[in-house]
């Protein structure tokens, strides 16, 4: 990729101030009544100055901030293809797939090879260790920890609420009643839980692209889950079953920031721009108790249990997913 002049000075004094400062160890002191602080994108910056603060966030791990900048300086330079290339890149590691691909086409459409976007891939996260119970018999399988890890989609925090949605920033563990549960995609999937009995996701499948705002568009989760009672003295062993789970979230119409707002406070923050309500349905199923964990996965399920319908908001700029929304309560978000 060929990068102009503008844009080899810009990350160069990026990367010159980021070194910078690294090495000054010196505290800061509080600026004068007339040291006026700088602003993170006043007006006043150039596109190409604009751009080189997100480059810089960019390169320290910040890709919402470096997101907001790139999109800052691309309303004064539209036309500038590698400001869209690396507002791809933050749009990639933050997990907004439908921004990330239209980036991609208006960086194309400004002449930036296609070869520039295949070796961008969504920085792999650390999932917490899974509940730690002495009669665990099975691990999360490898393929499952591998698209949980490495895929952005499924990094939604829990949203704040009766959950520590600060322990972890991506997958969230929480005790409650002496239990421990790891939750990803803001709580619409549960990883593994521990208490009385152990249940851990075995195998998970999407249908559909995830939180799409596109017209009409809808999506599927489908998880298999084992769960185990501990030995007794019954079940020497332990008893198994397997529980099977579909959810089926269809887009209903745009969602209102002010209004999601004014509903909610300060889950919500000033610039969490529009987003988007769902309906969510599911069935949820599951075996016979069995005396073995190949019995349990061979078994069929015994009974289906359709869920009430559950309404979620979700705003992509600060991957923000509101649920259990009132049914009463979604139409006036428009």
């Amino acid at each position: 990729m060929k990068l102009t002049p503008q844009w080899v000075l810009a990350i160069t004094l990026a990367s010159v101030a980021s070194i910078s400062s690294a090495q000054d160890k010196k505290p800061k002191t509080t600026p004068s009544r007339s040291e006026a602080p700088a602003s993170a994108a006043p007006k006043m910056l150039s596109s190409q100055e604009i751009f080189s603060k997100g480059f810089q966030a960019l390169q320290s791990n910040d890709p919402a901030t470096a997101a907001d900048l790139f999109r800052a300086g691309l309303e004064i330079e539209p036309s500038d293809g590698n400001a869209w290339l690396y507002l791809f890149k933050a749009q990639m590691l933050l997990g907004d797939a439908s921004g990330a691909e239209s980036s991609k086409t208006r960086a194309l459409s400004l002449g930036i090879p296609g070869t520039a976007f295949e070796s961008t891939k969504p920085a792999k996260i650390s999932l917490p260790p899974l509940p730690a119970v002495s009669f665990n018999v099975i691990g999360l399988p490898d393929a499952v920890r591998q698209k949980l890890e490495e895929d952005p989609a499924y990094r939604l925090p829990i949203p704040p609420g009766n959950l520590d949605s600060d322990a972890w920033p991506n997958f969230i563990t929480t005790n409650i009643n002496d239990s421990k549960v790891i939750y990803s995609l803001g709580g619409l999937i549960t990883v593994a839980t521990s208490a009385h009995m152990y249940e851990v996701l075995t195998e998970i499948t999407i249908n559909g692209e995830l939180f799409s705002n596109k017209s009409g568009s809808q999506f599927g989760i489908k998880t298999k889950t084992i769960r185990i009672l501990p030995p007794d003295e019954s079940y020497p062993s332990g008893i198994y079953s397997r529980h099977d789970e579909t959810t089926l979230c269809e887009i209903m119409h745009p969602v209102s920031e002010a209004k999601a707002r004014a509903m909610f406070g300060d889950k919500i923050p000033n610039d969490a721009s529009n987003g988007m309500t769902y309906k969510c349905s599911s069935i949820r199923g599951r075996t016979r108790i069995t005396r073995t964990l190949e019995a349990a996965n061979a078994s069929v399920i015994a009974n289906h249990t359709p869920m009430d319908a559950e309404y979620i908001a979700y705003f992509p700029k600060k991957r923000i997913l509101l649920r259990n929304i009132k049914e009463k309560d979604i139409n006036s978000l428009q």
